[in-house]
């Protein structure tokens, strides 16, 4: 939920400059979105319904998932708009850890708490660099509930991977008390359980019946990757 409303409200298209959606009645239109480790597929939905994304990738690496989505997708939402004719999202199988199967294109990559394990974590962290940020020239958001093992993982090879746009702390696995420094870090959104409200203040006052989920956005222009950067540490 924090991820789908983040990206509805807070999308710009890199390859334009002059670009600005907040407001508009399709933010996502135009634009190409891929979903890891989609789960529900809430944010695919999302992406495609109510941000009228041209095009809506959802991925897992099990199938079940994935055929739920796409009976809801297909049965259960199957209105159209002038953005989008077939208001369809696209599935896909694609593990993670496995560097074998390549991410497809995408204008926006979104992952919401997918940081379950340490490998997780670090696959992770080495596809988003080296494939979107480097390959695509993707915009990335990941979304993390607290006290997830892969999150430390996943900031530390971040950190050592982009060592000149990013200084973290990372604190113990259970408390998050992680501190991401420089262009890129997490913030902190507070949902509301009971009402699903998202507050869109950074580091907003937890309450009752509310949980915080961090967001982590990676934006090519803000970082100023080349794509012809030279191959990664592996």
């Amino acid at each position: 939920l924090a991820v789908a409303n983040y990206l509805l409200f807070n999308t710009t298209n890199n390859n334009d400059a002059n670009d600005n959606r907040k407001g508009q009645q399709f933010p996502l239109k135009g634009l190409t979105i891929l979903e890891l480790g989609a789960g529900t597929g809430l944010v695919s939905l999302v992406a495609s319904r109510i941000g009228g994304a041209s095009n809506v990738i959802a991925t897992d690496y099990e199938t079940l998932p994935l055929e739920l989505l796409k009976y809801a997708s297909l049965r259960l939402n199957p209105t159209k708009t002038a953005t989008n004719t077939s208001m369809n999202v696209q599935t896909a199988f694609l593990d993670i850890c496995d560097t074998t199967k390549p991410l497809p294109y995408a204008d926006i990559i979104v992952a919401a708490d997918v940081l379950y394990e340490s490998k997780t974590g670090i696959a992770l962290a080495k596809r988003i660099v080296s494939e979107g940020l480097q390959t695509h020239n993707s915009r990335i958001i990941i979304g993390c509930s607290r006290g997830r093992k892969g999150r430390k993982s996943f900031l530390q090879e971040l950190k050592r991977l982009l060592p000149d746009h990013l200084n973290v702390n990372v604190g113990g696995v259970n408390d998050d008390n992680d501190d991401v420094r420089g262009r890129v870090g997490f913030k902190n959104v507070v949902v509301d359980m009971s009402t699903c409200n998202v507050s869109g203040k950074e580091g907003g006052d937890e309450k009752e019946n509310s949980d915080v989920v961090s967001i982590l956005e990676l934006d090519p222009a803000v970082l100023c990757l080349p794509s012809s950067s030279p191959p990664l540490p592996k």
